[in-house]
């Protein structure tokens, strides 16, 4: 079988990409605010949802976003985004 890339110029290279943390009251969230017709939503751009919306997953790791007592939804323990902030 004939190897379609190897007749084309191939390299690598780097992208920075700036992401927005969100905080309530210091604990680290993935969600801070839902939103409304005078607030924007304030999520982090890797949250996704499973089960017609039921469950919030990390599009980043795959891990199920789960609720602390007071429902905020707090990043997950392996959050790469706040591993460093959280130390």
């Amino acid at each position: 079988m004939k190897d379609l890339y190897a007749k084309h110029d191939r390299k690598t290279g780097k992208k920075v990409l700036e992401i927005d943390t969100f905080f309530i009251d210091d604990t680290p969230v993935c969600m801070s605010w839902y939103g409304c017709k005078d607030h924007k939503r304030e999520a982090c751009q890797f949250l996704l949802q499973r089960q017609f919306g039921t469950i919030l997953v990390c599009g980043l790791n795959g891990d199920d976003i789960h609720q602390i007592h007071d429902n905020i939804k707090r990043v997950p323990d392996e959050c790469p985004l706040h591993r460093e902030e959280m130390k």
